[in-house]
């Protein structure tokens, strides 16, 4: 009789930890979720619009700075600005957003405010967008080889992608025009151009190119050159 109970016991304890693991397991998955999906909604997916003598321009990616303003990359507003005068594409950007989920939401127009062709930087104007502005670091001063940085963008259209990646160099000493720029392995592809680097919640960076002689890497523009900009033109 006693060995029954206590057989009974060990085995109402498995089922309670069993069912008690399980509601973990759930628990800790969900959270993991969340702190993986928590920055698409401050990325979206942009794409020129038709003009009157047809449609080009592409795509990239950008995301939020503020309740107004999002930032991408230079050359692809320099892309836009030249097809524009040739009617080839029209004045607006489609901005196509997305929830905490990776869920679409109603695309938006933004227009252009400024760029830098050389510094490779666009800011895009769309009031009330709606989307979570991402916090921005200081410097890269502080940024080490292999430090864990997370890319989310819209590589070939697929939006949102997220990619996991690490710091090669804070320099890019390697590539001569581009030596002041991060060197980062990450795979990404396409359509990523705008897409922002992100260290411990934070934008440290924003990639721009694709370096086609090195898989699996990219260059990013640094935060430090990011804030410069921004101070000379849209919060001077």
């Amino acid at each position: 009789m006693i060995k029954m109970k206590a057989v009974t016991a060990l085995i109402s304890l498995s089922v309670m930890l069993g069912v008690s693991c399980l509601s973990c397991s759930r628990f800790s998955n969900k959270i993991n979720s969340l702190l993986r999906n928590k920055f698409y909604s401050s990325v979206a997916l942009i794409q020129s619009t038709a003009g009157r003598n047809g449609h080009g321009g592409g795509m990239a990616t950008a995301f939020a700075l503020d309740d107004e303003y999002l930032l991408t990359a230079g050359h692809f507003c320099d892309k836009i600005d030249s097809l524009k005068k040739m009617e080839m594409v029209g004045d607006k950007i489609l901005v196509v957003r997305s929830d905490k989920r990776g869920m679409p939401r109603t695309p938006i127009i933004a227009t252009m405010i400024a760029f830098d062709k050389s510094k490779d930087i666009c800011v895009l104007a769309a009031k009330e967008h709606g989307m979570e502005p991402l916090p921005m670091a200081d410097s890269i001063a502080l940024l080490t080889t292999e430090d864990e940085v997370t890319v989310i963008g819209a590589p070939r259209g697929f939006f949102p992608v997220r990619r996991d990646g690490r710091i090669i160099s804070s320099l890019a000493y390697r590539f001569q025009q581009f030596n002041d720029m991060l060197f980062i392995a990450v795979n990404i592809e396409v359509g990523n151009s705008g897409s922002p680097v992100i260290k411990d919640g934070e934008v440290v960076g924003m990639i721009v190119i694709l370096p086609h002689h090195i898989h699996e890497t990219a260059l990013a523009v640094p935060i430090d050159e990011i804030r410069e900009f921004l101070n000379k033109t849209i919060y001077k």
